[in-house]
């Protein structure tokens, strides 16, 4: 028998696999997700060989990168975690090492403390996900990749060259963020609760949200005038208006010639100034004779000069006048550099008075006043002083003291004025466009103008803006920046979540519906509990004074309410006694809405700290369908309760209620009940299976010769998931396996129509009542061909707008 050979493989060196970290892609959540409140990158990291290498064969590699980034915190790498996105055994080792590199190359560049962990392992791909937080997100991404960099380097014994790195990043982190001024004027905001919003194009930063915004730029804002920002391009307009009010200037003289230069100094004594005419007063070399003078004139461009007195020895002060009062003065001192001197004490009652004349005149809401004076404790003129320049968008940076941007502040949001709108967000599986259209419907009761986001599109009040599948971050921001919306209601989907982050820091109501399994095995989210996660990044956000809406009826959603801030109001279908949760609710004081029985009968209510606000019975809310549509009264609850928590009246919640009726213009392939000549059409977009099957109990509540139903789901569900909604049509009368083009996503033509008949024929249910087409025109023309007077005809559509055309063409 031959000796087995028990030797351990050989080492593979290395730098021979330095080249297999690298990152594949990167992706910026430009608002809260499911790991952080704040902003993040999402990178994929790709390992190859370094996977199958062991951390003890990488001591070197750890002592010499403390070495290069000696505040790299290594420690944190080798403690336990029970946490399973933070196992840190191989090979996420190596995606946990890229991640506090790349936070510490930010922090060395200026980019403050980032947070970051590996997400998403996934060995068999070779891929892991890691986020980390960012500043800015052009800084972020690269903080990555030069992260990755860093570790191949260091893997190869090369160079890292880390200060370079480090110098780079920090510049491009200045390229990219706001200027100072803005900086200020965000973070002042911020401490006030005003919700900011900036473009990352233009650098213009929303204060507020709908029409309660403001818009600045620099220290410039929206209330700056045209003619204001023209006329202060050249200073030589300012000086015009300025003289034209009486505010004292340097006197100066035209000089066409270098003779006309020498008379005026003569004239004004020198020492004496020469400077184009629509530079700021006060700038440029002093000249003190006429010689200089000379030398002066024969260096000059340009044909329009002046010669300009010199005060000696006055002090050169920049006064910043907000919305006509003086907010802070500095004093610079030539040929000095670091931050000037607070003067704003030492300023006399008529130099403030002077300096606010000279920003009204020119019509600047926020100004910078150039001021030369002898001795700024006395008026201005008695001492001799003049005003040299008045600039739009000062730099707030430049006052040493503090309160310039709060003094922007008070003048854009005086007492009282609202800095904010209701936001109102909705998220779950099934439900969300039909609650989001009808809390829309109730707020509109109020008298207010809404904005609102679904898949159908963004609408103000009934008005169609954007057509489309639009729940993410880009519809969120369209109506939080439209200056009409005095509230805004956001249906939130799991995908914006996941590939971009919330639209919205905050907000006042989150309403979720329920977590049943729908697009599973996408993005990294297997489970129903993972796709509960992505959920649950709404009641996250929502302020301490909000609310968090949930279904007491869902265990998984029912747990969010230990992930909230705000206050949380539970909706159920239960009856009285049936629900501990909802029970254990109200004995705590907490707001609940739930069917309750009144004389006999389903009554709608919401039950507040022992008051029961009675909404009326469930049967004639026209949604419902007389009360068969038992997941329209969950969906009603959920409304119900988000307009009454922001103070929605009863009174306005029951006419809502009464007025907003199923239709293919209220609510767009949702539960559209369609009357025919041969027969009832119910169509709807529901396309997974705790949907479908909803359909189909109300369906069968419902008399009926015949029930059909035709049936589809996007190709990106799982086999078992298309199955499934085929078992679910067994005991109908005729089912029609069809497909749309648009939704097979990558699947081979008719394979979504087969998997689904397999389903339904794995109960038992005639082949010969199955029906398969792979065009969904064809399918509904065929099923309206064999309806009859009595049938009714369940169409889960792909486009329900197609299909609603073509049924009003068929007699």
């Amino acid at each position: 028998m031959a000796p087995t050979n028990t030797a351990a493989p050989p080492r593979i060196p290395l730098a021979s696999l330095a080249a297999d970290l690298r990152v594949s892609r990167t992706r910026a959540l430009r608002g809260a997700n499911v790991w952080y409140r704040a902003p993040a990158i999402l990178a994929e990291v790709r390992l190859g060989g370094l996977a199958a290498v062991s951390r003890d064969e990488v001591a070197d590699l750890t002592r010499q990168l403390r070495a290069l980034l000696p505040g790299l915190a290594l420690d944190a790498l080798d403690a336990p975690s029970s946490d399973r996105t933070r196992t840190h055994a191989p090979p996420a080792w190596w995606a946990a090492l890229l991640v506090e590199v790349t936070r510490e190359l930010q922090r060395l560049a200026g980019g403050g403390t980032a947070e970051g962990r590996v997400v998403l392992s996934a060995p068999d791909e070779d891929r892991w996900t890691i986020a980390i937080t960012y500043e800015e997100e052009s800084f972020g991404i690269e903080a990555v990749r030069e992260g990755a960099r860093v570790l191949r380097d260091a893997l190869r014994g090369d160079d890292a060259e880390i200060a370079d790195t480090v110098s780079a990043l920090a510049r491009r982190l200045d390229r990219t963020r706001p200027d100072a001024s803005t900086r200020l004027l965000m973070d002042a905001a911020r401490r006030r609760g005003i919700p900011v919003r900036r473009s990352l194009d233009t650098d213009v930063v929303q204060l507020g949200l709908g029409q309660a915004q403001r818009r600045v730029l620099g220290s410039a804002t929206e209330r700056t005038s045209m003619f204001a920002a023209h006329a202060v391009e050249r200073q030589d307009r300012v000086r015009e208006i300025l003289s034209g009010v009486g505010v004292p200037v340097p006197a100066r003289d035209r000089a066409r010639s270098l003779d006309d230069a020498l008379e005026s100094a003569d004239d004004l004594g020198f020492p004496v100034r020469l400077l184009p005419a629509d530079a700021p007063s006060g700038r440029g070399t002093m000249i003190r004779d006429a010689g200089a003078l000379r030398t002066a004139w024969d260096s000059a461009r340009g044909d329009k000069l002046v010669v300009e007195q010199v005060i000696e020895g006055a002090a050169c002060i920049e006064v910043l006048v907000v919305n006509g009062r003086t907010i802070a003065a500095t004093e610079w001192v030539p040929a000095t550099t670091g931050a000037g001197v607070d003067r704003l004490a030492a300023l006399h009652a008529d130099v403030r008075a002077v300096c606010e004349l000279a920003a009204g005149a020119v019509g600047l809401d926020v100004a910078g006043v150039e001021i030369l004076t002898p001795d700024p404790s006395r008026p201005l003129r008695s001492a001799g002083g003049v005003v040299t320049a008045v600039h739009a968008s000062p730099d707030l940076t430049r006052y040493p003291a503090a309160g310039p941007a709060d003094a922007i502040l008070d003048m854009l949001y005086p007492p009282g004025a609202a800095t904010t709108v209701p936001v109102v967000a909705i998220t779950g599986t099934n439900g969300k466009t039909t609650t989001t259209r009808l809390i829309a419907h109730l707020f509109r009761q109020t008298g207010r103008t809404v904005g609102f986001t679904t898949t159908d599109g963004v609408y103000l009040q009934e008005q169609l803006l954007m057509q489309g599948d639009l729940t993410g971050p880009f519809a969120a921001n369209v109506i939080l920046s439209h200056r009409d919306v005095q509230v805004a209601i956001l249906e939130t989907a799991r995908g914006g979540i996941l590939k971009s982050g919330l639209g919205f820091p905050d907000c006042d109501v989150a309403v979720v519906m329920n977590v049943t399994a729908d697009h599973l095995g996408l993005a990294g989210i297997d489970t129903v509990e993972q796709l509960a996660d992505v959920k649950a990044v709404l009641p996250q956000v929502v302020k301490p004074g909000g609310h968090a809406v949930l279904n007491a009826d869902d265990p998984l959603v029912h747990a969010m309410r230990e992930r909230t801030p705000g206050r949380v109001a539970l909706f159920s279908t239960r009856p009285r006694g049936e629900s501990a949760e909802v029970e254990a609710h109200l004995a705590a004081g907490g707001v609940v809405a739930r069917v309750e029985s009144v004389e006999g009968r389903e009554h709608l209510c919401i039950l507040d700290g022992g008051r029961t606000v009675d909404l009326g019975a469930a049967d004639e809310v026209p949604l419902t369908f007389g009360g068969l549509a038992r997941f329209q009264v969950q969906n009603v609850l959920a409304a119900s309760t988000a307009a009454y928590v922001q103070g929605v009246t009863p009174d306005e919640i029951r006419r809502g209620l009464a007025t907003f009726l199923p239709s293919t213009a209220s609510t767009p392939g949702r539960l559209n009940m369609i009357e025919t000549p041969r027969g009832r059409v119910l169509l709807d977009y529901a396309h997974n299976p705790a949907a479908i099957a909803g359909l189909f109990g109300f369906v069968r509540a419902m008399p009926a010769r015949r029930r059909m139903a035709l049936l589809s789901a996007p190709g990106d569900r799982r086999d078992d998931d298309l199955r499934e909604i085929g078992r679910l049509a067994d005991g109908l009368d005729l089912v029609i396996m069809k497909e749309h083009a648009v939704y097979r996503r990558g699947r081979a033509p008719g394979a979504i129509a087969e998997l689904m008949a397999e389903g339904l024929r794995a109960t038992g249910f005639p082949d010969d009542r199955i029906l398969t087409f792979t065009e969904e025109h064809d399918a509904v023309a065929h099923v309206m061909s064999v309806m009859e007077p009595g049938d009714i005809v369940i169409i889960i559509a792909d486009d329900t707008k197609a299909v609603a055309a073509q049924l009003d063409t068929m007699d």
